[in-house]
């Protein structure tokens, strides 16, 4: 013999269905009290048993059932019971301890509605009383589909739970990368000459929609200047603002590669292109981008016999912020808040972010699909040993 029980929680749920029980006094073991408990259990159950599982229970009935006299005193009418569940055809049973509670007393008169006190009632019965009744139920349905055990409509329904749900997901997924694909093509014109010029060895700024600098080849070597006391690596380009504001400077950070590596020997190092008299909207002027080799004030990498025997040297520029020729800072893509007032500074996207974001989710999305359509195929070679049997 199966014995379940549930641990009673003294939490307050919502109030359920147990109204109009009692008429002047609280009285516990009246027949109408225990018939309603029985009913909100058996009603509970069959929202959330299986359809059909119910056929395989044949009793719900209160076997205790006592007046809490402590809330009694407190001027609340309480009683504490216990719901037993059997199973047909078998010894096994659950039960459940609880505690229903009526509304306070006020005036010698009662409120007709009641609360259950325990918060797991009815949230775990279900569980323990389907566990009186799961061998019972899935022999049953087994034979509906053709089978012999219960053991084989499990592997039946867990293999048909899953073509039904990866074939959705299937769907989604290709509904989406079909999405992803045409934004790629939008997208690739606008970075394929950045690509191209790291490729080649040539640095050049990530695409966005503010700013356009022309890629250049800086020599590790011959790029190092001094100013004060310190070292900086600087190059011309031509810069065009392709904002609705005339910029002042821009701020960016630099990711160097030595020899082809495929490992920056720095990133994030502050870099910033400084425009004279301001570059207006559309306008087009040769600028120096400066960069600081300095790792915080400490170690410069210019320094280092990977830098000193390199032949070879790109910088990936990702722009950060702008000044505008008001002395505005505005940060790409951002949000700032000025006197406690949020507002949106975002001037331009950059271009590559959403291209490698489009990228990289198309890449995993064809990785899933092959992963779902091995599950499918699985799933479906079980179900087919499973017909064979």
């Amino acid at each position: 013999m199966k014995k379940l029980s549930l641990k009673a929680l003294v939490i307050c749920a919502a109030p359920l269905s147990l109204t109009g029980c009692f008429q002047n006094a609280i009285d516990c073991d009246s027949r109408e009290a225990t018939s309603r408990i029985s009913s909100d259990f058996r009603s509970n159950l069959e929202n959330k048993l299986p359809p059909g599982a119910m056929d395989f229970i044949s009793d719900i009935s209160v076997t205790e059932i006592v007046t809490l006299k402590a809330d009694t005193d407190a001027g609340l009418k309480s009683c504490e019971a216990k719901v037993v569940v059997r199973a047909k055809d078998s010894e096994e049973f659950a039960y459940q301890n609880i505690r229903y509670t009526n509304q306070t007393v006020k005036g010698g008169t009662e409120e007709s509605r009641t609360i259950y006190d325990f918060v797991d009632t009815f949230s775990y019965i279900d569980k323990y009383v389907f566990d009186i009744v799961r061998d019972s139920y899935y022999q049953r349905e087994a034979e509906q589909v053709g089978l012999k055990t219960s053991e084989q409509f499990l592997a039946y329904r867990d293999a048909s739970n899953t073509i039904t749900t990866s074939t959705s997901k299937k769907s989604e997924i290709v509904k989406r990368n079909s999405t992803l694909t045409a934004d790629l093509q939008v997208l690739e014109p606008k970075v394929s000459s950045f690509i191209s010029s790291v490729r080649s060895g040539k640095t050049a700024t990530q695409p966005n929609d503010f700013i356009d600098t022309a890629p250049v080849t800086v020599d590790p070597q011959k790029s190092i200047t001094r100013k004060l006391i310190s070292k900086y690596i600087e190059f011309d380009t031509a810069v065009t603002n392709k904002s609705t504001k005339a910029i002042d400077s821009i701020t960016l950070h630099a990711y160097v590669y030595l020899d082809n590596s495929n490992t920056p020997i720095r990133e994030g190092v502050y870099a910033s292109i400084k425009l004279e008299s301001g570059l207006n909207p559309g306008e087009t002027r040769v600028a120096k981008i400066s960069i600081d080799p300095a790792d915080h004030l400490i170690n410069d990498f210019t320094e280092t016999t990977a830098w000193k025997k390199a032949k070879t040297t790109t910088i990936v520029l990702r722009p950060v912020s702008m000044r505008n020729d008001e002395g505005r800072e505005i940060e790409f893509d951002s949000r700032r808040s000025n006197f406690g007032i949020e507002e949106t500074t975002k001037i331009g996207s950059i271009t590559w972010d959403s291209y490698i974001s489009a990228l990289n989710e198309l890449q995993i999305n064809k990785k899933l699909l092959i992963e779902l359509d091995n599950k499918i195929t699985k799933a479906q070679q079980t179900l087919a040993k499973l017909k064979a049997s």
